[in-house]
C-alpha cells in the first residue's frame, strides 16, 4: 500500500481500491533520473521542508519513504547520514500536485 502526506493531510492509497494510480505512482518514481550524493555538503544537503511524502509498505514489510523538496518537483530518498539519493521528476508532481494537493 501507499501512503501520500501532504502537509497535514494523508492520504491511505490500497491495492483493493486504488491499484492502478499505485502502479502509476511507483512507475514515475521508478524511472526519475537519479543522482546519488553520499556525503553532501552545506550547498546539496536536503534539509527543506517537503511539500508531500510518500510511504511505500511492501508485501514483504518493508518500506521505503520519498521526500519532495518545497518545491515537490525534486524527489530523493535519504541515506545513511546526510546522504540522498533523487532528482527532478516533474510528471510526479503534476500528479500528486492534482490529486491530493489541490
Amino acid at each position: 500500500q501507499m501512503k501520500i502526506t501532504a502537509g497535514d493531510r494523508s492520504f491511505e492509497l490500497t491495492p483493493e481500491k486504488d491499484k492502478d494510480l499505485i502502479a502509476q505512482i511507483y512507475k514515475l518514481i521508478n524511472v526519475t533520473r537519479t543522482r546519488t550524493v553520499v556525503k553532501p555538503d552545506e550547498m546539496n544537503q536536503q534539509v527543506s521542508e517537503p511539500k508531500y511524502i510518500i510511504t511505500v509498505d511492501y508485501v514483504n514489510e518493508s518500506q521505503d519513504t520519498i521526500y519532495s523538496t518545497e518545491s515537490g518537483r525534486l524527489i530523493y530518498k535519504r541515506l545513511l547520514g546526510n546522504g540522498w539519493v533523487g532528482g527532478k521528476n516533474e510528471r510526479l508532481y503534476d500528479l500528486i500536485n492534482v490529486r491530493f494537493i489541490w
